[in-house]
């Protein structure tokens, strides 16, 4: 089940790894997602190689989310789930 909340809760995305994607939009889908699995923010951004003040700061869109970083939270919350 919780693979299912990943696919209907994040869609896959194409284009460049370091294209920008709406920050809001990206922020919002990552905060569900990982509130829904139960995934912690530390947990998160430990599992995704970042600080979890990166994390937070990109959650509350302070700071921009590139393709390559929305799909590493996705494999980062698929390998927790």
């Amino acid at each position: 089940m919780q693979c299912a909340i990943l696919k209907n809760l994040l869609p896959p995305l194409r284009t460049g790894d370091d294209a920008l994607l709406v920050t809001a939009e990206a922020a919002r889908l990552i905060v569900e997602a990982r509130n829904k699995l139960g995934i912690q923010q530390k947990v998160l951004a430990s599992e995704m190689g970042i600080s979890q003040s990166y994390l937070c700061d990109m959650e509350q869109g302070n700071r921009q989310w590139t393709l390559g970083d929305f799909n590493a939270a996705k494999k980062a919350m698929e390998r927790l789930a």
